[in-house]
């Protein structure tokens, strides 16, 4: 693959796009019920937080991939094992937030086509967009913020004309007390999807200005975490609570409900368009840095090695995204009994400040790294 040049601007839209992903339509802390968009505003408070560690990590080692860093931080051996587990972590949810896509398209507009279908014409766009490199895909993100953007404008208004919304879904606000919030917050709508951000350690180093990275990562991660909010309270107060925790994609049927006279109805194409956008651009995230987290364990060079580790982890990817469940509920419950605890946390949390309180010590003693 290329080296990636991405300026500030697209970083904003990379991140941005990255965490609508899947996170859109399948309902995000649902868990709270009616104050589940005070669980994301938590969530997302706390994962910026969080960025700002990954940032600091970013800041003491620059130039430095999350792969390098821990060779540095952690010594080589342990470096290494360490890096390739990332490396497993970052292909496992690239092929989780696949199944996600898959198993939307099959189930609303694709019926009749199998879901290893689907997902393999994703794997090989994402794969051919790789293959051009990061840079046309920072490039393509500008464009793609723009019709998201455009879609959210169109949709708004009708919405409003619509009369669907009803605000005393909302209330009472804490029916149940804070704890359901914060059990929530804690580590579902934290880990996902704002602490998944830890991928773009692996995007960084190829900023073109790496010092301006903070502002629109930041500005990103809030713009995302308040649409994702507003998205949220859609579902609650067209749907009810108790319905949007029960529809597998609610945001898709709260906007079925639109209708303006007899010219524009259902508009939950808008939120399954937003779904592929999103989707896309979270999957080669991931896909790049288990591609390029590989290739730095492995010491790979050369284009066509690049790309046969490229296609080779495609179809690894492909493998996993329709063989990890047998189902879309268990897929679900794995990715929130499971997923979060065993990989999330230790990954998104455990290891990054682990890595910063290293970079604050041996920075105090004036010692850049560990002797090896």
């Amino acid at each position: 693959m290329k080296a990636p040049i991405l300026n500030a601007r697209q970083l904003y839209c990379l991140v941005f796009l990255f965490e609508l992903g899947s996170a859109v339509i399948v309902g995000l802390g649902m868990q709270a019920e009616r104050d589940a968009w005070l669980a994301i505003l938590i969530g997302m408070s706390a994962g910026l937080l969080l960025a700002v560690v990954f940032l600091y990590v970013y800041r003491r080692h620059e130039g430095h991939s999350l792969i390098g860093i821990l060779q540095l931080r952690l010594g080589p051996a342990a470096g290494r094992l360490v890096g390739g587990i990332y490396v497993a972590y970052f292909l496992y949810i690239a092929a989780r937030v696949l199944r996600d896509f898959g198993e939307v398209l099959v189930t609303t507009i694709l019926n009749q086509t199998p879901l290893l279908s689907v997902n393999a014409l994703m794997v090989v766009i994402i794969c051919w967009s790789l293959s051009l490199g990061m840079e046309v895909i920072g490039r393509s993100a500008e464009i793609i913020i723009r019709l998201v953007s455009f879609m959210a404008i169109v949709t708004v208004p009708a919405i409003l004309a619509s009369d669907i919304l009803e605000p005393r879904r909302f209330l009472p606000v804490l029916e149940k007390g804070l704890m359901p919030v914060l059990q929530t917050a804690f580590p579902l709508t934290l880990t996902f999807p704002f602490g998944e951000t830890i991928v773009f350690l692996m995007v960084l180093p190829h900023l073109c200005s790496s010092r301006k990275a903070a502002r629109p990562f930041l500005l990103a991660m809030l713009t995302a975490g308040l649409t994702l909010t507003a998205v949220v309270s859609l579902d609650i107060a067209v749907l009810g609570p108790g319905r949007a925790a029960a529809e597998q994609f609610p945001l898709l049927a709260a906007l079925g409900k639109i209708q303006v006279g007899e010219v524009i109805q259902r508009l939950d194409a808008v939120a399954l368009s937003t779904l592929i956008l999103g989707g896309y651009f979270k999957i080669t995230i991931f896909t790049y840095a288990g591609v390029r987290g590989l290739s730095e364990l492995t010491r790979t060079s050369g284009r066509k090695a690049e790309l046969a580790q490229l296609a080779a982890i495609g179809l690894l990817i492909l493998a996993a995204s329709v063989g990890m469940s047998a189902s879309f509920p268990e897929h679900i419950d794995v990715g929130l009994k499971k997923v979060p605890y065993q990989m999330h946390l230790p990954l998104q949390v455990g290891v990054p400040v682990l890595l910063a309180l290293l970079a604050l010590v041996f920075s105090r003693r004036k010692r850049p790294y560990p002797s090896a």
